[in-house]
């Protein structure tokens, strides 16, 4: 991403950029909008960065509307059919994808500005919106999912062919 222009813009650019995500939620951009909120600060300015991240969060927290898009949008993922019922392999990334993307509209329905799926799940949880137990519970799925991800990825660069996220469900148990 840093060497894509697209993502390499001023302050200024970034509103105006995600004023146009709140005009036309479009798939891309609720796409793009999501990346935004999961940025974590790495390298160059750190304070570029934590305004923009603010900035996105603000822009989602203030506009219903675009809460509402992404709301929608997360309520179209859906994750696997049972396990135990698959024949075909799962796509581990898709699996994740319904957890990720409603801790993040859950967060930010109540202001909680936090990137990363399990810091949310805390936040969440430590501000009484989800139960001790089901904070746990979602962790312990998505720890297990992002775990077994890791796990092929790694099988993946052993072997000769590329890496995938999907997993035959006989193997697990």
């Amino acid at each position: 991403m840093p060497m894509n222009p697209r993502w390499c813009l001023s302050e200024e650019e970034w509103k105006a950029r995600i004023g146009s995500w709140i005009d036309d939620p479009t798939p891309q951009a609720l796409l793009e909008l999501n990346v935004v909120l999961d940025c974590r600060y790495a390298w160059g300015s750190r304070e570029l960065a934590e305004a923009f991240g603010k900035m996105a969060g603000e822009a989602t927290g203030n506009s219903p509307g675009l809460l509402h898009s992404l709301a929608r949008h997360a309520s179209l993922l859906s994750p696997p059919a049972p396990w135990r019922r698959m024949k075909a392999p799962v796509d581990i990334k898709e699996a994740l994808k319904p957890l990720e993307a409603q801790a993040r509209v859950l967060a930010l329905e109540y202001g909680i500005r936090t990137p990363g799926t399990l810091a949310r799940l805390d936040a969440l949880g430590s501000a009484g919106y989800l139960s001790r137990h089901g904070v746990i519970d979602l962790k312990i799925a998505f720890e297990s999912l992002w775990r077994i991800r890791f796990l092929l990825q790694i099988e993946g660069h052993r072997a000769p062919v590329r890496s995938s996220d999907a997993v035959d469900p006989g193997i697990l148990s």
